[in-house]
């Protein structure tokens, strides 16, 4: 079906002029082509003034000839222009030569130049491109009765170039030309009565307008019989049928067919399913230049079937397809990156591809997009604001897991007003579609009596029903409710389980707090093995608390054999996070890692890394250098290597360099540019920059005082959870926060559309 509306907007009934102009003549004498040819006058007999001349698609152009073209044409024989045009425009490929010949003999009123002259201004080949003088000379020949000119004039009337769209005088163009055997006309006609459009809508007459031109040879139309056959549109849906027309299509090298005989293999549609005989035809297609073929053929790759399992070349026959604008495949290489798949892990790329996917109504790509924002998987960026809006769009569009997150948003305040009425409706409509995300979070709304009245009852049902589609969280929710008997009796073993339950299926929350579990004995004997394993899961899945932990499980050897190296890795990502007490770790424990004699080791590897374009690795080798870790303390160095990935947008490394700059720690002291910087990492939501940003603007460093912008950038911070953004604002004008808290609310509350 793609492939018909990408033939519909290039000018579906100009095939064979088209062929004619781009020099690909030869391919007009096909058995299938050949009524359309003669329509079009390549091999009529044409009457003129100046006698007659049979066969010019076959035209010699010998020099003699061509002389003798131009001598009779400049005398005003038709034939001769005609014929002239035709060897400027298929032999010499001088399309300016051609257009004046052609425009010469339709002044004579040669429909066949008339149609040409106006394939060429359509085109805009060898004369500027003009759709108004195009419809002016196709008019002209339809009106002699051309029927390749009406099927044109049809087309322009039906995509409005160069004149009004008008459906009615489409299709009444097109049937004219449909009455003369032009079977790209009876395609395009059986269009207009597919979708009602300038006609009453009509599947049995699209069908058979359909049949005629398939089996005059149109492969469009074989495609579209086939299509129709397959989605059982205008008669029972029958997979035999839609194979043979896709065959006979496939047969004229048509890669859209060919992808389509590829997924009825793939899915077994009226064929014994065979992943071999599908990755053969998505290989055809692919190589054609298909896209859906070759984002199939990579997917196959991905997945291993029908062939050798391969990211790489997965990778390679995913990425033609999305250059070519694919959102299946933008979307998968969104996925690729984010994860690692067959390219280095990159999260900024993934980002950029899956924003591609979401800007053409990829609704799991917009979904995807928003987690990355509400987590921060992107420098430990969380944004709520962004996240909101991605959800939102794919809510919109029917998303059920995005219609349980913006619910939740809603109803706690995230990146938007709260508003609980807006939160249930969404929470109710994934609920209704079957959404585990959204009874789980209508448990958590009610145990937690948010917007509702608290009702531990209603909490465990829902958080049941999620259960029962295997709902991960709502193991671990569950479990919380039986550790603490609320709305169930108190149960310490079912409490375990549900908890181990929600491990195991990847609950970062679970796991966290099974390790914790194991590691102080409490209703489990301690196991430090078990422990540690649970505590390492949690820290991969970015559990800051469980990174620290980890950190002094390392440093301390408890369990496991004692490895400073490891323990400070763990530490500087929960610092990295924010997290304070591994902060104070990284200072106090510095000249012991130094002791150690391993101290380099960590070092070299960071300067290596920071030496390419990896920004996260320049701010790693600037937090070495800010802490004094394998390498003495040294400002200098920090501020360079923080700046250089500042310089490429890494947010935390514009807060620590904005910190530098407040401080004059290795760089001159400047107030304004620390501000600069921390504006830079506040707009895109780093809660510690919003921090720093309103105590400049409180404090009028670096320009004047500002309370009321102080007020909005702590108001930002404190609605991430920043304590001492909450603590300034107590000490700040109540009044100015309400103001700025409205105008906030009215911003955000544009991001919901109002539900009645």
């Amino acid at each position: 079906m793609m492939t018909e509306l990408i033939k519909k907007s290039v000018s579906k009934a100009s095939l064979i002029t088209i062929l004619v102009i781009i020099g690909n003549i030869n391919a007009t004498a096909s058995v299938g082509f050949y009524p359309l040819c003669l329509s079009a006058g390549w091999t009529a007999a044409e009457k003129s003034e100046g006698g007659l001349l049979n066969n010019t698609h076959y035209i010699k152009t010998d020099e003699a000839l061509v002389q003798k073209y131009i001598g009779l044409a400049g005398k005003g024989n038709i034939t001769a222009q005609y014929n002239l045009a035709l060897i400027y425009a298929t032999r010499q490929k001088d399309f300016f030569s051609a257009a004046y010949w052609y425009s010469q003999a339709a002044k004579q009123g040669h429909r066949a130049s008339q149609n040409n002259i106006a394939v060429i201004y359509e085109h805009g080949k060898g004369v500027l491109k003009n759709y108004e003088k195009a419809v002016y000379w196709y008019n002209k020949a339809a009106t002699q009765g051309d029927p390749v000119a009406q099927s044109n004039l049809g087309v322009m009337y039906e995509l409005g170039r160069g004149t009004k769209k008008n459906y009615r005088s489409a299709a009444h163009w097109y049937g004219l030309a449909a009455a003369q055997g032009d079977m790209v006309a009876m395609k395009n006609l059986g269009d207009l009565y597919q979708y009602g459009q300038g006609v009453s809508k009509s599947s049995d007459k699209a069908v058979r307008l359909y049949k005629q031109s398939a089996r005059s040879g149109y492969v469009h139309a074989q495609n579209s019989l086939a299509w129709m056959y397959s989605n059982g549109l205008g008669f029972k849906k029958n997979y035999s049928k839609a194979r043979y027309w896709y065959r006979l299509a496939d047969k004229q090298n048509n890669a859209f067919a060919a992808h389509r005989l590829g997924t009825f293999y793939a899915d077994g549609l009226g064929v014994r399913q065979n992943d071999s005989k599908a990755v053969y035809y998505y290989r055809r297609a692919a190589k054609k230049g298909e896209s859906l073929a070759q984002y199939s053929l990579g997917w196959m790759y991905s997945s291993g079937r029908g062939v050798r399992q391969s990211d790489v070349k997965s990778i390679f026959w995913v990425k033609k397809a999305a250059q070519k604008n694919n959102a299946f495949a933008q979307a998968f290489l969104g996925w690729a990156y984010r994860y690692g798949r067959g390219v280095e892990k990159n999260i900024e790329k993934s980002i950029i591809w899956y924003t591609k996917a979401s800007k053409k109504g990829h609704r799991a790509s917009q979904y995807s997009l928003g987690q990355i924002y509400f987590y921060g998987i992107l420098e430990n960026n969380i944004n709520y604001n962004d996240a909101a809006k991605w959800y939102l769009k794919a809510a919109l569009q029917g998303h059920t897991a995005s219609q349980a997150k913006i619910g939740w948003m809603l109803q706690s305040g995230f990146g938007v007003q709260k508003d609980t009425k807006q939160a249930f409706y969404w929470l109710e409509r994934s609920v209704k579609s079957g959404s585990a995300n959204a009874q789980n979070y209508f448990g958590l709304i009610y145990y937690q009596g948010k917007g509702v009245s608290q009702d531990y009852v209603k909490a465990v049902e829902y958080f049941e029903g999620a259960i029962e589609k295997n709902h991960a969280s709502a193991h671990y929710n569950l479990g919380i409710m039986y550790q603490h008997g609320h709305g169930v009796k108190k149960n310490s073993k079912k409490s375990l389980e549900l908890f181990i339950s929600a491990a195991i299926q990847g609950d970062a929350d679970a796991q966290e707090s099974l390790g914790i579990m194991y590691r102080k004995g409490k209703v489990v004997k301690k196991d430090k093995r078990k422990a540690l394993y649970w505590l390492t899961k949690a820290a991969f899945h970015g559990r800051k608390n469980a990174q620290y932990i980890l950190g002094k499980i390392y440093q301390k050897g408890w369990g496991t054999k004692r490895d400073i190296g490891k323990a400070m890795d763990w530490y500087l990502k929960a610092a990295n996070q924010g997290h304070q007490k591994s902060q104070i770790k990284l200072n106090l424990i510095s000249k012991i890692y130094i002791q150690s004699g391993k101290s380099g080791k960590i070092f070299v590897k960071a300067r290596k890394a920071a030496e390419g374009d990896n920004s996260s690795a320049k701010y790693q080798l600037a937090l070495l250098y800010l802490n004094g870790i394998g390498v003495k303390k040294d400002y200098r160095n920090a501020a360079k290597w923080f700046k250089a990935a500042a310089d490429q947008n890494h947010i935390a490394a514009q807060y620590y360099y904005g910190l530098l700059l407040e401080k004059g720690w290795g760089v001159v002291k400047n107030y304004q540019k620390s501000a600069k910087w921390h504006l830079k990492a506040a707009e895109k939501g780093y809660k510690y920059s919003q921090y720093k940003l309103a105590f400049l603007y409180e404090h009028g460093r670096g320009g004047k005082k500002n309370i009321k912008e102080a007020i909005r950038w702590y108001t930002k911070a404190a609605k991430q959870g920043y304590f001492y953004a909450d603590m300034a604002l107590s000490r700040l004008p109540s009044a100015g926060s309400d103001a700025t808290n409205k105008t906030n609310k009215q911003k955000q509350h544009k991001l919901i559309p109002i539900v009645h």
